[in-house]
């Protein structure tokens, strides 16, 4: 640091010059403010410099005159506390005696976000930067592995740095450092604003004796490149979006296939309704013939085939078509009520459509109930009524049975 150009008349600074240690005491106790005073362009302050000239004696005998907080808050016009000025000058026990009043000196960050361990690897303080490993390890330092991890303003971490500038010692300090479940605590493929690792930078400075050793280092810690992360980040990327998708959209997609279903099942009724006039002729009887409920429930031969056919064909093709309504009335919730009407007219042309077959093949009989007589186009629908409403109470079960479970 430079000789205070406005020291003069600070009398913190012409105690501490005549070595009066006591004096300085007194004065820094009862008078704080010297020491946050102003001595140069630079913005430190009367105690930056105490801590930059003094021993660590002298600083300690001061710090402990003010409060932590007070510390805390000296800073020059870049930011800088009193640490980061210690670790500059590679003042090992002077960062130990700050850093020990003021725990979370150690935590601040200068205007290029860097933080004392930044510093202290940048200007090669390697016995400053181990004390503060040290100090970082003590339990009130919860958040000590994420300063590890730290970037500076151009997106440099200490890994980064140590690797730059070849300082092989530091690489494998950094990267011997694990979590309790063995993971590694620095982030060996971490980027900086260039997207560069510290592999890249490795590769990029080339050739020194301690390249070896660093590249031994950084393959066992299975370091690689940028644009090896960037392909497998990409991956990772289309893959989260696919999943993200489905999981966002489960629902629809559940009945999404529920709908296809029932349209093949609807069809295949349909096609095998209109082809049953080509299995079973149809007929024109010179007389109809008339039978009772009851008759035919004792012997259902009495009924032509081709009407349990018409039958079957028709209950599941009026299944599907409720399922294949029900379905598209609720995927188009967000739709206009004309939009949605669309599938409700289709599904009634279609019905219509189903009756109008089935009138053409249906066999003419009449089936009395009582003193009733009904038709056999009308009888056929009558049996479907009892066959829809199992269908329905058999979906409706399911349903329940899926869901039961879900239930606390």
């Amino acid at each position: 640091m430079s000789e205070p150009i406005w020291g003069q008349g600070n009398p913190l600074l012409d105690a501490h010059r005549d070595g009066d240690i006591n004096s300085a005491k007194c004065l820094i106790r009862a008078h704080p403010k010297l020491a946050s005073r102003r001595i140069n362009r630079q913005g430190q302050t009367a105690m930056h410099y105490i801590c930059d000239v003094a021993d660590a004696t002298t600083v300690k005998a001061l710090v402990g005159e003010v409060p932590p907080e007070f510390l805390c808050s000296l800073r020059d016009n870049e930011t800088r506390n009193l640490v980061h000025m210690a670790a500059e000058k590679g003042k090992e026990e002077v960062v130990r005696v700050l850093v020990n009043a003021c725990p979370k000196l150690i935590q601040g960050l200068t205007s290029l976000a860097e933080t004392p361990l930044l510093v202290a690897l940048k200007n090669g303080q390697i016995g400053c930067f181990f004390a503060l490993m040290e100090l970082l390890q003590q339990p009130q330092y919860i958040d000590w592995m994420e300063l590890l991890n730290r970037r500076d303003w151009d997106g440099n971490t200490l890994l980064l740095i140590a690797v730059s500038r070849k300082q092989a010692q530091m690489v494998g300090a950094l990267l011997s450092y694990k979590q309790r479940n063995g993971d590694r605590v620095v982030d060996v493929n971490s980027t900086n604003n260039l997207g560069s690792t510290a592999l890249d930078l490795h590769i990029q400075h080339m050739p020194d004796a301690n390249d070896r050793e660093i590249s031994d280092i950084l393959h066992e810690a299975k370091a690689k490149r940028g644009h090896e992360l960037r392909r497998c980040h990409e991956g990772q990327s289309v893959q989260k979006m696919i999943e993200k998708f489905f999981l966002e959209n489960s629902d629809i997609m559940k009945k999404s296939l529920l709908l296809v279903v029932f349209i093949f099942i609807a069809t295949d009724a349909s096609s095998s309704l209109s082809g049953l006039s080509s299995i079973y002729p149809i007929e024109h009887p010179a007389e109809i013939l008339t039978i009772n409920v009851k008759d035919m429930i004792r012997c259902p031969s009495l009924l032509p085939a081709v009407f349990y056919a018409i039958m079957a064909d028709t209950v599941t093709f009026l299944s599907s078509m409720v399922m294949i309504l029900v379905i598209t009335w609720s995927l188009s919730t967000k739709c206009s009520l004309c939009y949605r009407a669309v599938p409700l007219l289709l599904t009634v042309a279609v019905l219509v459509r189903c009756v109008l077959v089935t009138k053409t093949i249906m066999p003419k009989f009449w089936m009395t109930i009582g003193p009733h007589k009904i038709p056999s186009f009308l009888a056929v629908w009558l049996f479907d009524l009892p066959l829809l409403f199992l269908s329905l109470a058999i979906w409706l079960m399911g349903k329940y049975v899926l869901i039961l479970p879900k239930l606390p």
